[in-house]
């Protein structure tokens, strides 16, 4: 009876030390499923991430990411135009640089003083695309303007709702391509790049920031 005893009890210990185990098991089990999820998940982000990074607008956005162009290079350039050749109506297109097409020889520091001057004068905002979100604002929806007020003294005056906010000064780089293209290039000593549009007559420019928050403002030139 002693022994009937002592092997039911042995019995019973093995029972719930296999059922422990067997719990144990499903919990590595559900363990491994999970992390195998997360993998995939991870896996999926990342090349949802490598896609958007291989995108043409922000390989273009890359390019210009030092803010300076290589005056003797002009393989930015020409990503620049056909990236603005396949992509017109993008927001994207708004970036780079001011363009005058095909300049006559004897024409050309003319040219180049005349776009430098479409630089210096009032500059209203008109909209704003944030890259993040993908959300656009205007003076309308916003009840708020701004301003930039670019003078010839390349000193630049920043205004919200008409006050003053902050000064700062700006520098204008200009060289011709061996396309005969006059090549505008604003940029401003504390804050973003600053850029135009590519056609005459240089009614808009766009204030591109360092993706902290990646709002793209859009600028239109005050008569």
């Amino acid at each position: 009876m002693r022994y009937i005893q002592t092997f039911i009890s042995l019995l019973i210990i093995i029972l719930l030390v296999s059922s422990c185990n067997q719990d144990k098991i499903e919990q590595i089990n559900q363990l491994k499923s999970e992390k195998e999820e997360l993998t995939i998940e991870i896996q999926l982000l990342s090349e949802k991430i490598d896609s958007l990074l291989e995108t043409p607008a922000i390989q273009f956005q890359n390019i210009l990411s030092n803010k300076k162009i290589n005056l003797n290079d002009t393989s930015s350039i020409d990503a620049y135009l056909k990236f603005k050749q396949k992509y017109p109506n993008s927001i994207w297109t708004n970036l780079a640089l001011f363009q005058i097409n095909k300049i006559e020889n004897s024409k050309k520091e003319e040219a180049i003083d005349t776009a430098e001057d479409h630089v210096f004068g009032n500059w209203k905002w008109v909209s704003s695309f944030n890259a993040w979100f993908l959300s656009d604002a205007t003076p309308e929806n916003t009840d708020k303007t701004e301003s930039i007020l670019m003078k010839s003294d390349y000193n630049c005056l920043f205004y919200k709702n008409g006050e003053l906010q902050k000064r700062d000064k700006f520098e204008i780089e200009s060289f011709i391509d061996n396309q005969n293209r006059i090549l505008v290039y604003v940029n401003f000593e504390n804050e973003k790049d600053i850029v135009g549009n590519l056609e005459p007559p240089y009614k808009f420019m766009t204030l591109i920031p360092n993706c902290e928050d990646c709002t793209y403002k859009t600028y239109k030139k005050v008569d």
